[in-house]
């Protein structure tokens, strides 16, 4: 690893995994306000992008105070560090637009690195927990977007998932494999939507069990491996006093 690279890996502390999930959050909410103010969207949709941006306000706030007893120099951290506080604040639209400068300031970040097969190599250096992270921020955007996908195609006469409710965990109990009380799509966007779902969790379901195999793997490794330096030691020690002058 060159020197450069170095320096720029040392930036994957503040862009972590978490960072670029809180990323895809801020541009989420932000095309859920662009969707509501300029299209009719059904009233059930309007609900579930409501909750949802509650839900995704309250994980704004765990982050901002957590970043905030994090930093060095707290003044400056709170320079700009309040427009993140104040646009995770719920059911006050215009603050929203607040996360337009987090989406800026990670975006910063994110040109120190100047190929995305750099930015992968630092990002995944500890590969085993990044593609479990990796797979659960997946399954949770897959739910939301499903779910929001699920409600649009599914007002229809005759359909049984019509509530922002039945959306949002039917979305999450069918990636899951699992029948959510009966409720079923009937359209053909969203049978589709329930084979995406479907094939997605069992690939996450793969990536999940096989990040607990090599964990357990990794922990037997790493005991086989002591025990084999502390075996060299002795040997170098019996060596040491068989060589010694009498």
């Amino acid at each position: 690893m060159t020197r450069e690279t170095k320096q720029n890996c040392g930036t994957v502390e503040e862009v972590s995994l978490f960072q670029v999930f809180m990323l895809f959050l801020s541009v989420f909410v932000l095309g859920a306000i662009m969707a509501q103010t300029f299209f009719a969207l059904p009233a059930e949709v309007n609900l579930l992008l409501n909750r949802l941006d509650t839900l995704i306000c309250l994980i704004f706030i765990a982050d901002f105070f957590y970043r905030f007893f994090r930093a060095a120099d707290k003044a400056a951290f709170l320079r700009w560090g309040w427009i993140d506080l104040a646009s995770s604040i719920p059911a006050i639209e215009v603050l929203r637009w607040g996360r337009i400068v987090r989406i800026v300031r990670l975006l910063r970040v994110l040109r120190a690195f100047r190929s995305v097969k750099l930015f992968l190599s630092c990002l995944y250096k500890i590969r085993g927990r990044a593609a479990f992270s990796t797979a659960a921020i997946s399954a949770f955007l897959a739910a939301i977007f499903s779910s929001i996908a699920i409600l649009t195609f599914e007002s229809v006469p005759g359909a049984n998932i019509t509530t922002a409710g039945d959306g949002l965990w039917w979305a999450f109990y069918t990636m899951a494999n699992i029948d959510y009380g009966g409720h079923y799509p009937v359209t053909p966007e969203g049978k589709a939507i329930r084979f995406l779902l479907v094939v997605a969790g069992m690939v996450l379901f793969g990536i999940f069990t096989g990040y607990a195999a090599s964990s357990f793997m990794e922990d037997s490794e790493k005991k086989e491996s002591n025990e084999i330096e502390g075996l060299k030691r002795e040997i170098e020690l019996l060596r040491a006093d068989i060589n010694r002058p009498g």
